[in-house]
Parts: structure tokens; sequence; C-alpha cells
């Protein structure tokens, strides 16, 4: 009698669960200036194609800012969008990121856009965070 294995299966799985916390920084900056803010991402739901998390963005002006994000993974890209607020503020923020993750899952490397939702503008910048 042959014996069966799913150790493949479960290498796979294994491999795909983006969870945890993520850390890293989104560069902005513009003709004269450059800042760097400071991204935490928390992936509470990451396996399969859905991922949800907590996210946080402490700005270079020292403003903290804590919101949620969803968005999905593709074969080796990663999407998220969602909104955050200042605390004690009345409005939200809106938070995009997307980018390609390194072949073991561990780094993501994009653009992040930060900004006002209705608003003229928002900040655009290159994004690298790492679990």
């Amino acid at each position: 009698m042959r014996k069966r294995t799913f150790a493949p299966l479960a290498l796979l799985t294994a491999c795909s669960d983006l969870g945890g916390n993520w850390l890293g920084s989104c560069e902005f900056g513009d003709a004269r200036y450059g800042y760097s803010s400071a991204v935490t991402l928390d992936i509470t739901e990451g396996q399969g194609t859905r991922i949800l998390g907590d996210l946080q963005v402490d700005m270079y002006d020292g403003r903290v800012f804590l919101g949620e994000v969803e968005g999905t993974k593709g074969t080796a890209s990663l999407d998220l969008e969602g909104t955050m607020r200042e605390e004690g503020a009345e409005e939200d923020y809106f938070f995009n990121m997307d980018g390609k993750l390194d072949g073991e899952e561990t780094e993501l490397v994009g653009s992040c856009e930060f900004g006002i939702p209705g608003g003229t503008g928002s900040l655009i910048g290159d994004l690298k965070i790492e679990r």
C-alpha cells in the first residue's frame, strides 16, 4: 500500500500566509524636499487572495494616523487601500499601497498614496516594508 504524504500542500499553504507585522517606510518628496513616514502594517488576515489589516502611519511632521486596510494578493503583488484618522480628528484620510512581493514574501516594494478624500491632491511616495 502506498503511503500518502501532504507535506507539499502544507508548504504551499504556509508560503501564502502574509499575516503578521510589516515595518517600513514611505518616502515622499518633491523637487526640493524629501520626507520619510514610518509605516506599520499588521496583517490580521493574510491567507489566500483577500488581505485585511491594521495600519499606522507616523508622518514626517510627528502626526500619527491609525486605520484599517483591505486588499488583494496576486501571484507576486499586493494591493491595499483603506482609511485612517489622526487621533482627535474628525476627518478620514485615505491610504493606498501597492507593490511587488519578493520571492519569499518577506518584502514589499512599490508605491504609497496618502490624502484627504475629496481633497485637491495627495502625497505619493516610494514604499518599502518588510516582515
